[in-house]
């Protein structure tokens, strides 16, 4: 037998003992018990043994490992969810438990985690229909592929929720077509001598094609990621110069192309939807 210090909580009348899978005791206050989780509240109501004594013992069967996280934020103890799986499985017993208490207190835990698996993070948002915070969480997942989502997680959340998310990924990358399509070069004729209008028109339309090609090659999978228009700038005035000076694009005619491709990124993060 082995007592988990941690718990070592003995308030005279008051006390009980939760004996784990592994044989571990956790002793805690009941009433604080009782006060988090109807499963609780409702256990200690029933009549005790008459050779019970003062003590409330009960024989659990999570192992420690499984139920010490739970009881830490019972006890309002400082926890540190490693992922995702860490806090569904702490999710798991506050639902077996009946534990509203323990679940509100999951959310910024869950927030906080979906930054790195926003995913997933919303496929437990959603399971649990916590609105707020799956409208949230979809924010985090514009750059994820929902493909990558698994099965398990996919399954578990309502229908209505996965829609969502997928016409939410859908209805972005037709509207960042849209505007990329319709984004002509954008001209200057004060300065109209110092370049070449009908050669970058021609640039202009090769990064337009080959962002287009990055956009459609995601219809796929109901999400992209932005195809940066930096990195195709880049091609462009790498190619420009190694082609020498048939090819050469002048400053003037580069700063036109960054402005255009600055007017398309303005518009993505202007007009395309950010939530569900």
């Amino acid at each position: 037998m082995t007592t988990d210090s941690d718990f070592s909580h003995n308030l005279g009348d008051r006390n009980c003992c939760l004996i784990t899978s592994d044989s571990v005791h956790f002793n805690l206050d009941y009433q604080l018990l009782s006060n988090t989780s109807a499963f609780w509240n409702s256990l200690f109501d029933l009549p005790q043994p008459s050779n019970a004594g003062d003590d409330r013992v009960i024989h659990m069967h999570e192992s420690s490992t499984e139920l010490k996280p739970l009881l830490q934020i019972i006890t309002n103890q400082s926890i540190e969810f490693k992922n995702i799986d860490h806090i569904k499985s702490v999710i798991c017993l506050a639902l077996k438990f009946d534990s509203d208490k323990v679940l509100n207190m999951m959310r910024a835990d869950l927030l906080y985690h979906a930054f790195s698996e926003p995913l997933r993070a919303y496929a437990v948002a959603a399971k649990l229909g916590w609105e707020g915070d799956a409208v949230k969480i979809s924010t985090l997942t514009l750059e994820s592929d929902i493909e990558n989502l698994s099965d398990a997680d996919a399954d578990s959340m309502p229908t209505h929720y996965y829609r969502r998310l997928a016409k939410l990924h859908q209805t972005r990358q037709m509207e960042a077509r849209r505007i990329l399509i319709a984004q002509d070069l954008m001209m200057s004729n004060k300065h109209e001598g110092d370049y070449d209008r009908a050669a970058h028109v021609e640039w202009w339309n090769s990064i337009q094609q080959a962002m287009l090609r990055r956009l459609d090659g995601s219809h796929g999978s109901k999400s992209f990621k932005f195809p940066t228009t930096i990195p195709y700038l880049d091609c462009v005035k790498n190619k420009a110069y190694v082609d020498g000076d048939k090819d050469v694009l002048s400053f003037r005619g580069l700063y036109l192309i960054y402005r255009t491709m600055e007017v398309v990124e303005t518009a993505w993060k202007e007009k395309l939807p950010k939530s569900i």
